[in-house]
């Protein structure tokens, strides 16, 4: 089980975007089974978005900022992965 680290930045950004329409994001999720990586490395890439102010935690859940939805939408990395991977779907 091995995912790049953009790659896995890209599917992380993109569970949180989604779950701005939703009750946020669950456990489920950001599973590691889901998203090819290990939970380590998962948590890992998650303090490095939250480092980089592309997360925040708020009352309790995890949310995608607008600096994470601008790097989403903007990075050409980010979208040569997301035109390599199926979006997302919950």
């Amino acid at each position: 089980m091995k995912t790049d680290d953009f790659s896995l930045i890209h599917k992380i950004l993109s569970i949180y975007k989604k779950a701005l329409w939703t009750d946020g994001v669950s456990f489920e999720d950001l599973a590691s089974e889901k998203l090819g990586a290990s939970e380590v490395h998962i948590k890992n890439i998650q303090l490095v978005l939250r480092n980089a102010g592309l997360i925040i935690g708020t009352n309790g859940q995890t949310i995608i900022t607008l600096a994470g939805l601008e790097y989403l939408e903007s990075n050409e990395q980010m979208k040569n992965i997301a035109g390599r991977h199926k979006p997302y779907s919950y």
